[in-house]
């Protein structure tokens, strides 16, 4: 157990590696390519606004609420949100392996827990300042086709507390995924395969047996919509679980892979020439 002194020296510690990170992620060479994927919702939104009025689509409001519900479940969250996680929290570890910088980290007078921590504050803090704009940018984008009225008046209403939620879902996922991708990155030096799993098994856990879904952070998530998204004929019904069990589940998940993220990375040793 340290002592509160050395906790506050370890946060001081985490903090200053966040900023860096977070510049580092912001403003890397790699910006664009997530900010292109944070982006592409607002452009199908965008379009399916424009030809929505341009045609008169003749949907109402409830129409439009169950399309984007639907999208952000299944594209923005399960593809989108999850390989950006990906690119950006496998990055922080694996990637300065690569760079072979990792080694300036490790001789410096910091514990690899405050080292890992403060990376993986910086990717979650990446993420959502990138996906929660666009969240709330697409759901105004989708619920403009249903006209001037009644589009303002659910903005200013209910609407505020689905938007709410749906930026919500974005931060809990960043939170999970990030922890997850973490992992991945400090686990394996091809980490590539292990999201390309996880995400098959994200996309066919509507199939699986209720004790399996629970294992998925999509099927969580899922539980925190404002609306249900109808998973087809072939999935095996379960019960969705509650928001009030959601969001601990996740939470203690990734609190759980981040607690086995920092065991392993006591234990890494830098040879570059191995990888």
């Amino acid at each position: 157990m340290l002592p509160p002194t050395q906790w506050r020296r370890e946060a001081r510690v985490a903090g200053e590696v966040f900023a860096v990170e977070l510049r580092r992620t912001l403003w890397g060479k790699r910006t664009i390519y997530y900010a292109l994927l944070a982006a592409m919702p607002l452009l199908l939104f965008g379009l399916l606004a424009l030809v929505a009025v341009a045609r008169g689509s003749g949907f109402g409001l409830g129409e439009h609420l169950v399309q984007f519900n639907a999208i952000f479940q299944l594209l923005f969250v399960q593809a989108l949100l999850y390989f950006s996680c990906s690119e950006i929290f496998v990055s922080l570890i694996r990637g300065e392996v690569l760079d072979r910088t990792l080694h300036y980290a490790f001789l410096s007078p910091i514990r690899r827990e405050a080292l890992l921590a403060g990376k993986y504050l910086a990717g979650v803090a990446a993420t959502a300042l990138l996906f929660v704009p666009a969240t709330v940018v697409s759901y105004v984008l989708a619920v403009l086709p249903a006209g001037r009225q009644a589009s303002l008046a659910h903005l200013s209403g209910s609407g505020l507390a689905a938007v709410a939620a749906y930026a919500a879902i974005v931060v809990l996922g960043a939170l999970s995924y990030g922890a997850l991708c973490l992992l991945f990155g400090v686990v394996f030096r091809t980490p590539s395969y292990a999201v390309g799993l996880f995400w098959v098994w994200e996309y066919v856990s509507f199939i699986l047996p209720p004790f399996l879904k629970r294992f998925g952070i999509a099927h969580h998530l899922a539980a925190l919509l404002p609306l249900p998204v109808a998973e087809g004929p072939l999935a095996i019904v379960s019960e969705t679980p509650s928001a009030l069990a959601s969001v601990p589940a996740l939470l203690v998940g990734a609190a759980a892979l981040l607690a086995v993220a920092g065991w392993r990375l006591r234990k890494l040793e830098i040879s570059y020439g191995a990888e």
